[in-house]
């Protein structure tokens, strides 16, 4: 089916797994096709690498680099794939560095803090319960950790959070004067760290998340 197409392009990325194991990814984009198997270990298929335009990766050394990397390697056979850093790794990156804004890193820190607190089953029930017992109808009942790699999935993680917002201090709330243990101090200080500070910055990264969001996803699909 590739080599039927009048040209072709790879993309390649690695990422971790669960069990702490280096995972490497293959795509394969057609020009003609319906692109279903478009996930091919190329070395195995034999694909005619002589109709291969295009090459993407991440902005690793070991992938993008000038001498004896991936890319070169690839090119130095086949002179018309030309390299180009994923569009999206790079606005994630953009994004990502944006974050270490002073107030925006303290608003994402107490997101985290957020999600640890309450991932307890004790806790974590108390939330439901708020949840429950509120009119909202969120997209998810519980908090998700940040994602440390993808800005895209550290921003549904925000969502959540402020969709979750009121069952959030409903549940601290109670946490804080019910709760005789250290859970009822941390509640008081994770409620006392949303401040007007950390309610502006959560929802400045959630309205421009909306926006970048769905260019994330455009890089991803188009």
């Amino acid at each position: 089916m590739v080599n039927a197409s009048q040209c072709f392009s790879v993309l390649a990325d690695e990422t971790t797994d669960v069990s702490v194991k280096e995972q490497l990814t293959l795509c394969v984009r057609f020009v003609n096709g319906t692109g279903e198997n478009a996930k091919l270990c190329l070395n195995s298929c034999g694909i005619d690498y002589s109709k291969m335009y295009g090459q993407g990766y991440d902005g690793a050394s070991n992938m993008s680099g000038k001498f004896k990397r991936v890319q070169t390697i690839i090119r130095n056979k086949y002179p018309m794939a030309l390299y180009v850093h994923c569009a999206a790794h790079t606005l994630n990156l953009a994004v990502s560095s944006s974050c270490e804004q002073q107030d925006i890193r303290n608003c994402l820190g107490v997101v985290e803090k957020m999600h640890c607190f309450f991932n307890t089953p004790k806790r974590h029930s108390i939330l439901l319960e708020a949840v429950a017992n509120s009119d909202l109808n969120p997209s998810s009942k519980s908090l998700k950790r940040l994602c440390v790699t993808r800005w895209v999935e550290r921003y549904t993680a925000v969502n959540d959070f402020v969709e979750l917002f009121p069952c959030v201090v409903e549940a601290l709330e109670k946490i804080s004067t019910t709760f005789n243990d250290k859970s009822s101090t941390d509640a008081s200080m994770l409620l006392k760290s949303m401040d007007s500070e950390f309610l502006t910055s959560i929802q400045v990264v959630n309205n421009d998340g909306v926006l970048l969001g769905g260019t994330f996803l455009w890089f991803t699909f188009v």
